[in-house]
């Protein structure tokens, strides 16, 4: 059975208002002045997450900020949805998400990619949010986060990776149905 806020998220474009991330991973801001890249961060993070949350206001929230939604997809057990929007400086920024149902649990994911290679993300920077246990790698292909979302009641987990390839940020969530 579809929860009904994937089913309001995969249908329509019409929910209400944001609800807040949670408060150490929506503020991307760092000691000083936030950059570019600070502010798509923390649109990756605060959108991911309420589309991973399954929260009812995400596609309101996206077309708020200025996102164009794509027309959702929804079969039995399998939800999908998507947005892109332009964002200056920066480029073309596009997020996916999807939720699948199993018998006793749900798996929802979403990334946000950005391609054009007009900014640099610091995924080290990502890392420094005290809600994130993990660590960041770097190599010659690129630099690689890879963390847990301490404090959550469901299994939340957060990927970003900077490389030749351009900027992912991405959210992993299951939800055990028998907890």
């Amino acid at each position: 059975m579809m929860t009904r806020s994937f089913r309001r998220l995969a249908a329509s474009a019409l929910f209400a208002g944001l609800i807040a991330a949670a408060p150490g991973i929506a503020d991307a801001k760092s000691k000083g002045e936030t950059t570019d890249q600070d502010r798509i961060v923390a649109d990756a993070k605060k959108f991911c997450l309420d589309i991973a949350r399954e929260n009812d206001s995400v596609a309101d929230a996206l077309q708020q900020d200025g996102w164009q939604i794509d027309e959702p997809y929804t079969r039995t057990f399998y939800d999908e949805v998507s947005a892109s929007r332009i964002y200056e400086p920066g480029g073309t920024a596009y997020i996916w998400g999807f939720r699948e149902q199993y018998p006793n649990h749900d798996l929802t994911y979403c990334s946000f990619d950005m391609n054009d290679g007009e900014l640099v993300f610091d995924v080290s920077r990502i890392g420094e949010d005290p809600s994130l246990n993990g660590h960041v790698e770097t190599s010659d292909s690129g630099e690689f986060g890879t963390w847990q979302l301490e404090g959550e009641t469901d299994l939340t987990l957060v990927q970003a990776y900077q490389n030749d390839e351009g900027f992912r940020f991405q959210v992993t969530r299951i939800v055990d149905l028998n907890n």
